[in-house]
């Protein structure tokens, strides 16, 4: 699903030429990261992992990177001063 989504934005434009066969891996290797850090290292360090932080970092750093160059993300248009 994920690669098919990615594929239809190359095709579109919005998104960059990426390898669709590495971004489904690449979009949830964090997410099972996450599960096993909060599972596992957050009882060494006291520090807990905050899921709705750290998904919305995750997705904001995912979307600025996949979006193609001179297309912007929502995110970045809504801060860029020269709107």
């Amino acid at each position: 699903m994920i690669e098919g989504a990615v594929q239809r934005g190359m095709d579109s434009g919005e998104l960059r030429r990426l390898d669709p066969d590495c971004v489904p891996r690449l979009v949830i290797a964090p997410l099972v990261l996450m599960a096993v850090w909060r599972h596992s290292f957050d009882y060494c360090n006291g520090h807990r992992l905050e899921p709705d932080r750290y998904i919305e970092h995750h997705t904001q750093i995912l979307l600025n990177g996949l979006v193609a160059v001179g297309r912007g993300s929502p995110q970045r248009a809504a801060n860029d001063p020269q709107r």
